[in-house]
């Protein structure tokens, strides 16, 4: 299994506390991207999909 989480830190759909609390439930680790929101910065998503 190779699964993470991955938040910016202005989202307020999906808020970075609420998101690190339920990964770290999970067991899985969590990624707060400074100031992002909800849609991630492209040369982020990119180099996450380049090193997958």
């Amino acid at each position: 299994m190779n699964c993470s989480f991955h938040v910016g830190s202005e989202d307020w759909q999906s808020n970075p506390a609420n998101v690190t609390i339920f990964a770290r439930a999970l067991g899985l680790p969590v990624t707060v991207v400074p100031n992002a929101g909800h849609q991630l910065p492209k040369d982020y998503v990119s180099s996450l999909l380049d090193n997958f």
